[in-house]
């Protein structure tokens, strides 16, 4: 096996991996990024960018964005790129939306729907 074959072995690996990992992700994913504002923080996780800047893009508030990080890679969604409990540290998110099977639009619609106080389900 030359180079070029073990490249191409090593690629189609890792993208099996990828879509086993996120498919089996998916459901639990469907409970932990329940919301638009959710889904918004996990799509700007790209290891780049601090809690404060997440939350200046968003409009979440900055303990919100960090407790829910924590949640996300806490669940395997996400994964820390620095040492834990450092200030400062950076998030990956492992997955995009649609690899989870979430739709960012979906989740706004739904938000929107007001809700019935009384059943506490959505009114339609």
């Amino acid at each position: 096996m030359d180079e070029k074959d073990k490249s191409r072995l090593l690629i189609e690996l890792h993208a099996f991996a990828r879509i086993t990992a996120a498919s089996s992700a998916s459901i639990h994913a469907k409970k932990v990024i329940d919301n638009y504002h959710k889904a918004q923080v996990y799509v700007t996780l790209n290891g780049e960018r601090s809690d404060y800047e997440i939350s200046d893009m968003t409009g979440v508030p900055r303990r919100t964005v960090t407790r829910w990080v924590e949640e996300f890679v806490k669940h395997g969604f996400a994964v820390s790129l620095g040492e834990a409990g450092k200030k400062g540290r950076l998030e990956r998110a492992l997955f995009t939306l649609e690899e989870l099977d979430l739709e960012l639009n979906l989740l706004k619609k739904e938000e929107k729907q007001p809700k019935d106080v009384t059943t506490g389900g959505t009114r339609r």
